[in-house]
């Protein structure tokens, strides 16, 4: 009986964490390295971090390099493959 008890408890951490806003990040550089431990994943929720864009397979984009964008790519599906700045 006990053991009924704690497994709905986990099944609700394990969901309250995938659905958690990221933290502000003070530079590109650290939300780069948040989004990159993210790699696999799919991209949801709010990104927190201004400016940035989400870069899909055949987005068309400009070639200006701004060193404080962060630039969050994904596969088709949303799953995140990369996070650069620039």
């Amino acid at each position: 009986m006990k053991m009924l008890c704690v497994l709905p408890i986990l099944a609700a951490c394990s969901s309250s964490a995938q659905g958690q806003t990221p933290p502000a990040f003070a530079s590109c550089e650290a939300a780069a390295v948040y989004y990159k431990s993210l790699i696999g994943k799919p991209l949801a929720g709010t990104i927190t971090f201004k400016p940035h864009r989400v870069i899909k397979p055949n987005s068309a984009v400009t070639m200006d390099f701004n060193p404080g964008r962060l630039n969050i790519y994904t596969d088709a599906k949303g799953v995140i493959i990369d996070a650069r700045c620039g």
